[in-house]
């Protein structure tokens, strides 16, 4: 039986490096941030903007945000500017002429040792799903890291992965491991466009609280 629970890497994620960075969308709790006040658009647009207050506060460049219209319509974008707390665009245009609420999850990416790390602890049957939707002409390499349950251990290299073509690619992860993370760069020169969406997918015994 089991659980089926995701966590993510990246979305719509354009390769800017030929060192590795590494990634991740959510904070430490794994939930998505509320929104505390709605955000309308004029028409069909990329700028949203605040109906009232100041909820673009805390939302920064690069978050996944996702707009919530009554009765249960959702719609995901990505935070491409942040003008101010009140005014954002998106990654594509929008219509929120009647108002909508939203939550956020915020997008952390770097270089250090501290970087990019999902915790797995209790997960099983393990596995990193990579959609490249558009390649950029330049190969992107990708590397999984791993870390056993003693975190001040090195961390192992446990899979490495070069896509030079859109598409869809995964990778197990068969190693017993804590957290794992996901680097990716560019292989000679980060010029070109790219959009990368990856998340991982397990199992858990236990439903997740």
């Amino acid at each position: 039986m089991g659980y089926h629970v995701q966590k993510q890497f990246y979305y719509a994620h354009n390769t800017d490096s030929v060192l590795y960075k590494y990634g991740k969308i959510g904070d430490g709790s794994g939930l998505p941030i509320p929104g505390k006040w709605g955000v309308e658009t004029d028409g069909s647009s990329t700028t949203v903007t605040a109906i009232a207050g100041t909820p673009f506060g805390p939302v920064k460049v690069g978050d996944i945000i996702t707009f919530k219209e009554p009765p249960e319509t959702k719609t995901i974008r990505k935070v491409a500017t942040r003008t101010d707390n009140t005014e954002i665009t998106v990654d594509s245009a929008i219509d929120l002429s009647s108002g909508a609420a939203f939550h956020f999850e915020p997008f952390t990416l770097g270089s250090t040792s501290d970087d990019g790390w999902v915790s797995v602890r209790e997960f099983r049957d393990i596995t990193i799903h990579i959609h490249v939707a558009t390649y950029g002409g330049n190969p992107i390499l990708f590397q999984v890291e791993a870390q056993g349950h003693d975190l001040s251990s090195i961390p192992v290299v446990l899979e490495e992965l070069t896509v030079s073509a859109p598409g869809d690619y995964q990778i197990d992860v068969t190693h017993v491991a804590s957290r794992v993370r996901l680097g990716i760069r560019n292989e000679t020169t980060a010029a070109g466009t790219d959009s990368v969406t990856a998340w991982l997918a397990g199992k858990m015994e236990q439903q997740p609280t």
